[in-house]
């Protein structure tokens, strides 16, 4: 009896963890480099750092820091965005941001494969006429748009895994 009560618990925490998860905004890294070795392509400590302070739970805003943008406050912009472009192996412009997904920094008229991208952080490259390089890549997750910190165990999957050590514990 009593491990059925548990159970109930444990499938209600879950619930909750995932609702609490769909109201949150998302927050992508915000920078830009127009040169080979910024700090916006190439300084990945100091995203590793963002994101620990950011799963820290610790209140992380434009204001704390300005390679942190919180996307709800624009209604259409719901991924986070990796922007390159490059001509003759040279960077011209590597964008860290917020997007709509279908609005780029660049004319999307001539780079047709760009259109209608999934958000599932994998980098499509298209060429235009002048002989310019657009790599794309769109997520919509937490600070998708950089280094992950896979040592950290998301919050969700530790409950689960204890409501179920609980309930073998139980039984």
């Amino acid at each position: 009896m009593g491990g059925n009560n548990l159970n109930n618990y444990c499938i209600v925490a879950i619930t909750i963890l995932f609702m609490i998860q769909e109201v949150d905004s998302l927050h992508c890294y915000q920078c830009a480099d127009s040169e080979n070795g910024g700090g916006c392509k190439d300084d990945i400590q100091s995203l590793i750092d963002i994101r620990k302070t950011f799963e820290n739970g610790s209140v992380v805003s434009e204001q704390t820091d300005p390679d942190i943008k919180d996307c709800s406050q624009f209604s259409e912009w719901n991924v986070c965005l990796i922007e390159e472009i490059k001509t003759r192996g040279e960077m011209l412009s590597y964008i860290r941001d917020c997007s709509d997904g279908l609005t780029f920094s660049f004319d999307s008229d001539e780079a047709r494969l760009l259109r209608g991208l999934k958000p599932n952080n994998q980098t499509t490259c298209a060429y235009q006429k002048q002989g310019y390089q657009i790599c794309v890549s769109i997520c919509n997750t937490d600070l998708c748009n950089g280094p992950s910190n896979s040592a950290v165990v998301p919050l969700v999957t530790a409950t689960l895994i204890v409501c179920l050590w609980f309930v073998f514990l139980i039984q």
